[in-house]
């Protein structure tokens, strides 16, 4: 499994949580698997912009593209989570941001598996590299 794969498997749990909300039967509910979504989300975004982003970046133009839009794309989704989590589950606008950020969250997944994807083989190696060093240094929490 390459670094590719583990951050799809990321934004699949994510995706499920996200198909979870749409069968909550009330608001609690509702509002843990927010929470959860949320937990998910910025573990994920901390981890790709503080480890595994700025050594993509150092590989050329083509991947550093790819981090800045990704990057973008996270600032989307934070601004979005802070709006829900002030919000909470019972407000009539809850679902809606929900499902924008359900939809944010898709693109960016997207925009990962095409932009890293489409570069060279080498590139591929190499994030891959990365991904297993920084796992092995990597401290439990």
């Amino acid at each position: 499994m390459n670094i590719l794969d583990v951050l799809h498997a990321d934004h699949t749990a994510v995706t499920n949580l996200f198909e979870q909300t749409r069968q909550a039967p009330d608001s609690a509910e509702l509002g843990e698997l927010f929470e959860k979504i949320r937990r998910e989300l910025e573990v994920h975004i901390r981890a790709e912009e503080g480890i595994f982003y700025p050594e993509v970046e150092r590989i050329g133009p083509e991947a550093a593209a790819a981090v800045a839009t990704a990057i973008e794309q996270h600032g989307d989704a934070v601004v979005l989570i802070a709006e829900l989590a002030k919000l909470g589950p019972d407000a009539s606008k809850f679902k809606a941001k929900l499902k924008a950020l359900e939809d944010g969250v898709k693109n960016i997944s997207a925009t990962k598996r095409s932009g890293f994807s489409s570069s060279s083989a080498s590139t591929s190696a190499t994030c891959t590299m990365i991904w297993a060093t920084a796992s092995r240094s990597a401290k439990p929490r």
